[in-house]
């Protein structure tokens, strides 16, 4: 491992979300750790890597996510260096930035910061208010 990453999230997505809590629930064999969203979850599955549930219709391949310090740093070396044409950087104050791109074979990968220090402020709303 590197030192370059500090965290992970994985994201999948369900066309009944309150069956999909229940069932990624009875899974995990707990609640939701995070529910910054009515129709977005997480659960801690051990230190800094998060499976992320929100409602939507099921795609295979959402970004794997990886954390790092400085997101602006980042999009501008997977640009750069890797060639990988990215997303713009979303941000959401107080809470997360982040950004996507795919590798040459087509897998969905990102980047992600956190802009809170201590407990993040919960926007509320829908994760779909962030789409682009």
């Amino acid at each position: 491992m590197t030192d370059r990453f500090g965290g992970c999230t994985v994201e999948l997505r369900v066309a009944d979300f309150r069956a999909g809590v229940e069932f990624y629930s009875r899974l995990f064999g707990r609640k939701p750790d995070f529910e910054p969203h009515r129709d977005f979850v997480e659960w801690e599955g051990f230190d800094d890597f998060w499976f992320q549930l929100g409602e939507g219709e099921a795609r295979p391949a959402h970004p794997l996510r990886f954390r790092v310090e400085d997101i602006d740093a980042e999009h501008s070396r997977v640009e750069g260096r890797l060639g990988a044409r990215c997303s713009a950087i979303t941000r959401i104050p107080e809470l997360v930035a982040f950004f996507d791109f795919s590798d040459p074979w087509g897998n969905n990968l990102g980047f992600y910061q956190r802009l809170f220090v201590d407990e993040p402020r919960v926007p509320g709303g829908s994760f779909h208010d962030f789409e682009s």
